[in-house]
């Protein structure tokens, strides 16, 4: 039973399957390196409370993430 569809976003896109009616997801290579600086990054700017800077982080991290339109 399915409970739930998760969408996808335009770069990671699909892959056909034998089944005309089910894809795959093709998901886009993982930079870990970049992610551990970036979470190094992150944690350095929460701890110094410099929200606008953690934001911009998020949103590097993240492409479609965008925070809250508020002053940081």
């Amino acid at each position: 039973e399915k409970l739930f569809e998760e969408m996808l976003t335009a770069e990671e896109g699909t892959v056909a399957t034998q089944n005309q009616k089910i894809f795959t997801a093709k998901l886009s290579e993982i930079n870990t390196g970049r992610i551990e600086n970036s979470l190094g990054e992150l944690k350095k700017y929460v701890q110094n409370n410099q929200t606008a800077e953690a934001i911009k982080v998020l949103e590097n991290i993240v492409p479609f993430y965008k925070g809250q339109a508020r002053d940081y």
